[in-house]
């Protein structure tokens, strides 16, 4: 059974945002003010829960970091933990660390991205979000996260743009009906809560068709020095915005050679076999392999949409030898 990974920087940003929501709480009239007081009290307890979640597993001596921390105000958990991670040792990046290097997330989309995913941490807070959802959903909406996430007017533009097409847009599934762009619903993409939480044992990816595991390289030295396949391996290597397609007699032989190009690269492969590649399925595939710190391997299947793996950085599709291709 794998291991869970230590997520400090989920923990402290499920914390703030709780104590943040509270504070809207607060800050809103409610018909029923029992139901306000109670709500908030519970947000509370739960980014308390989160800060010493977030203290626990933070990398090194978290105790000689609390106390090296600037202090915060009387009873801020959160600013708490936040203060100590940010004067702990960093250890082994966490699956939220990643995600934020591979799309070059700013802090507020990262916010947005964990808001995104905090109606499957738990059952109060997908409730609260009832509460605050013009159409009482369970889900956050784009101008909450703005509210919760987000310093001023540039600041809430940026996260508009970035849900549109951004680092923000790859991590969420698509919306399918026609809200106001500020009551749009935020989602993640299948399967990315359990992975960014550390779950151990996580399915993540496995709806995809994850390929994990070292790839077939027997009888690969050959095509690996390749003046073609060496040049794309380069591009690979440096996290070039590139779409390398590789083919062969099928696209999961195809694939496999993808992740051997992307191993000679120094950089390391997540291999999908998805049933069909549409635009939700490529998102998750870049948003999966963000989080893993890999490259996504994509083995384009016969039939259906090809959808191009959005960015940034590159991607790898392995296709049979005149199979579909992304437009």
């Amino acid at each position: 059974m794998p291991e869970p990974v230590a997520t400090p920087l989920l923990h402290a940003a499920v914390a703030r945002l709780c104590d943040r929501l509270a504070g809207l709480v607060d800050a809103t009239p409610w018909a029923s003010a029992d139901v306000a007081t109670a709500t908030a009290a519970l947000l509370r307890d739960l980014a308390a829960d989160a800060a010493d979640a977030a203290l626990a597993t933070a990398p090194g001596d978290t105790a000689d970091a609390a106390d090296a921390a600037p202090a915060a105000a009387p009873g801020d958990t959160a600013g708490a933990a936040s203060a100590a991670l940010g004067t702990a040792p960093v250890g082994a990046p966490e699956p939220l660390a990643c995600l934020a290097a591979g799309l070059g997330a700013t802090p507020a989309e990262c916010d947005a991205v964990v808001l995104a995913g905090l109606a499957d941490h738990h059952e109060a807070l997908s409730a609260t979000f009832r509460l605050l959802h013009p159409d009482d959903d369970p889900w956050p909406t784009l101008g909450l996260a703005a509210q919760l996430a987000t310093a001023g007017p540039a600041e809430r533009a940026a996260l508009r743009r970035s849900a549109d097409a951004g680092p923000l847009a790859v991590c969420l599934r698509p919306v399918e009906d026609d809200h106001p762009a500020w009551e749009r619903p935020l989602r993640l993409v299948a399967g990315l809560w359990p992975v960014l939480a550390g779950e151990a044992g996580a399915p993540g990816a496995s709806s995809l068709g994850a390929v994990r595991g070292g790839p077939v390289v027997a009888g690969l030295d050959g095509w690996l020095d390749r003046p073609d396949v060496v040049a794309a391996a380069r591009l690979v290597a440096v996290g070039a915005p590139v779409a390398v397609v590789v083919t062969a007699a099928d696209a999961a032989a195809a694939a496999e050679r993808g992740r051997a190009l992307v191993l000679s690269a120094g950089r390391q492969p997540l291999g999908f076999r998805p049933a069909r590649l549409d635009d939700p399925t490529a998102r998750a595939a870049r948003a999966h392999a963000a989080a893993a710190g890999a490259v996504p391997v994509v083995a384009v299947p016969d039939g259906g949409p090809a959808a191009a793996v959005p960015g940034p950085g590159p991607a790898v599709l392995g296709t049979r030898r005149g199979g579909p291709l992304p437009a």
